[in-house]
């Protein structure tokens, strides 16, 4: 579903999975788009990542961020590979991929983890955006909340720091 305000337009995928046939977009149709995905002459994952990179660099997103993607797409890449078809990305490889970086990277915390996955995110939301992958859902890893340490005397917090002169 594409989102526009004050003159910015947004893709939002979870909106509405069904907005393709709300368009007039056949299955045989978004087959057919998926098909440019194949490996063999058609669009391979790499090559759909450079559309994604092409199209953020005209909106004049920060070179950070596109640094960001590169380093987190080429995270994945190690693990799944280059000339792959974007059409074989699924759910269920992202969940292999997530486990795969539990078990190379035991030490990671998960929100780090979580900031790779909300770069992958972005990055396959864009392809499901132009249909070349299924349209699914990309989870965050749930992070556990650490309860901090509270004060509640006040008095024994500042005593340290009393600057009132000394008689």
């Amino acid at each position: 579903m594409l989102f526009t305000a004050y003159g910015l337009s947004v893709y939002l995928p979870h909106a509405n999975h069904t907005h393709n046939r709300e368009r007039g977009v056949s299955e045989w149709q978004q087959r057919e788009k998926r098909s440019q995905c194949n490996p063999k002459g058609g669009l391979t994952l790499d090559d759909a990542f450079e559309q994604f990179i092409q199209s953020k660099t005209v909106m004049n997103v920060a070179e950070e961020t596109i640094k960001h993607y590169r380093n987190v797409f080429r995270y994945f890449i190690e693990f799944y590979g280059t000339e792959q078809s974007c059409a074989d990305v699924t759910e269920k490889t992202i969940i292999d991929y997530l486990v795969h970086i539990r078990e190379t990277k035991p030490g990671l915390a998960i929100k780090t983890v979580n900031t790779y996955v909300k770069g992958l995110r972005a990055i396959f939301y864009f392809m499901m955006a132009n249909d070349w992958i299924g349209e699914f859902k990309i989870k965050l890893p749930r992070v556990e909340e650490t309860i901090k340490k509270t004060y509640s005397d006040f008095a024994a917090i500042l005593e340290p720091l009393d600057f009132r002169p000394q008689k």
